[in-house]
């Protein structure tokens, strides 16, 4: 017969956060806090959170964001039963778009593409707002595949380099 002993349930007691720039993370940030909070304790819970704190970062403009998740244990019994997870996020500039360019587009116009990505210029770099942008592109048709790329320019501003392949002509002529 073979024993299985379970070892003890570790768990996230807290997670601590630093402090959001804008009111829409700090919103963000409760809602990770009361999803990662009194959780079981593994391995992939710490790459989850800085995943997510990663994302909601450069969704909020802070392109260059870098997390780093501590993991802190709880008491003096070993191994632990409870951790603290706390965060530290260097945010780094927030990136605005200067400018949007496209390549491989020859019979598409390019006020075709200033309808879709003008709105993005100004504003703080959105990977969900970019991706956005693209699935409006793709479901014209015209275009087979979109690759975007936020570039840094030589004076430190940001500017979205779009890669189109157009779609072949799927009209039928009759001579």
């Amino acid at each position: 017969a073979v024993t299985i002993t379970e070892g003890p349930q570790q768990t996230v007691v807290s997670i601590s956060l630093p402090e959001p720039p804008t009111e829409g993370l700090a919103e963000d940030f409760e809602e990770l806090q009361k999803e990662f909070s009194n959780k079981s304790f593994n391995t992939q819970i710490t790459g989850n959170l800085r995943s997510r704190l990663r994302a909601l970062a450069v969704n909020a403009g802070y392109y260059e964001a870098a997390v780093e998740i501590e993991e802190r244990p709880i008491g003096e019994v070993d191994p632990p039963e409870q951790y603290e997870l706390v965060a530290s996020l260097d945010w780094g500039p927030a990136v605005a778009l200067h400018s949007v360019s496209v390549e491989g587009n020859s019979r598409v116009q390019d006020k075709f593409f200033r309808r879709h990505f003008d709105g993005l210029v100004g504003e703080p770099y959105s990977p969900e707002k970019t991706n956005k942008a693209v699935e409006q592109l793709l479901q014209t048709g015209a275009f087979e595949t979109i690759r975007t790329d936020p570039v840094r320019q030589p004076d430190g501003s940001f500017a979205l380099e779009v890669d189109v392949e157009e779609s072949f002509s799927r009209t039928l002529a009759i001579y």
